[in-house]
């Protein structure tokens, strides 16, 4: 058999302001999750006789949800089927305290400054560990850093120099010396254009 328990109403102690004692107060709940308890009852011996009627007990714990106050109870058989209507409960017991009273802030007691007064009032406390900062709008360099652009590369490379020759024109064939046989190559070439002006001429 199959126990349903719904809650319907609970009994809380509560702290108030104007009773020193908890004082039980009875809420009224609603929409509640039933909790089943499962419980095997017999109704006949092992002869097989039937009783006229049977006692049987289990216990309700905190620990599965339950606490002071007032319940449904619907018995129903293991395939869902109710017998009998609703019976109401009443589970006795002390629950657990609820502290209602108010809060009050007393700004009047020593050691108690509000917020505002004071010459620092509302100013972050300024301590012996925290960094000092100059926001005075300048900034000062500190340490030394290399040049973005390296000395190396002002100097020139072996094919940026100029190559001089110290005798003749200045001038450098590919397989020629600079002696007399580039001296004779130069003559020859004057004198093919030489040659050339000619026979246009004609």
């Amino acid at each position: 058999m199959r126990f349903v328990f719904t809650k319907t109403v609970v009994y809380e102690r509560s702290l108030t302001d104007t009773s020193k004692d908890p004082v039980v107060n009875r809420q009224a709940l609603s929409g509640q999750q039933p909790t089943a308890e499962s419980l095997d009852v017999d109704f006949a011996n092992p002869q097989g006789k039937i009783f006229k009627g049977t006692n049987f007990d289990f216990g309700l714990t905190r620990a599965r949800g339950y606490e002071a106050g007032e319940y449904t109870v619907q018995i129903r058989t293991a395939d869902g089927a109710d017998i009998g209507g609703p019976m109401r409960i009443v589970l006795k017991g002390d629950n657990p305290v609820v502290d209602r009273r108010s809060i009050t802030f007393e700004a009047k007691k020593k050691g108690i400054t509000k917020v505002g007064e004071g010459d620092d009032a509302g100013a972050p406390k300024k301590t012996d560990d925290a960094p000092t900062t100059n926001y005075s709008g300048e900034v000062a360099p500190s340490g030394s850093a290399a040049p973005f652009v390296p000395k190396s590369a002002y100097d020139a490379t072996e094919e940026e120099k100029i190559k001089e020759n110290p005798k003749g024109c200045g001038c450098s064939v590919p397989g020629l010396s600079s002696t007399s046989g580039g001296l004779a190559f130069l003559s020859s070439l004057a004198l093919l254009v030489g040659v050339s002006r000619r026979r246009r001429r004609r």
